[in-house]
């Protein structure tokens, strides 16, 4: 997929933008600022791209999002001044903890459990 022709989606403070992602995987590279992924979506009704930070480029891929998916980011400001982003309404902490719980098992009731 070529970038050449495709608007980017940069987000604003406070603008929640509704995407549906074009494919399952982001295309991924290294340049001088380390690994920069870029997804394609629907935003608008338009094809667009958009190259998420790190942690938003995390809770996409926990949130086992994929071609198709539609979602809504949201770039907050916190009362620190601090960007932070939501996704679906739900923080990184939640992402996580949510992504943990889908992957955690029940003990085995055959082992022995120390108490």
């Amino acid at each position: 997929m070529s970038n050449d022709k495709k608007p980017r989606l940069k987000f604003k403070a406070n603008l929640p933008e509704k995407v549906k992602l074009t494919f399952d995987e982001p295309i991924s590279g290294t340049g001088e600022y380390g690994t920069w992924y870029m997804y394609g979506c629907i935003h608008g009704g338009e094809e667009k791209v958009f190259f998420p930070s790190e942690l938003l480029h995390k809770m996409i891929q926990l949130s086992k999002f994929g071609k198709d998916s539609e979602f809504e980011i949201l770039k907050n400001e916190g009362e620190d001044g601090k960007m932070f982003f939501t996704v679906n309404g739900k923080t990184i902490d939640t992402v996580q903890s949510e992504a943990n719980q889908a992957t955690a098992s029940a003990p085995d009731p055959s082992e022995d459990i120390p108490f």
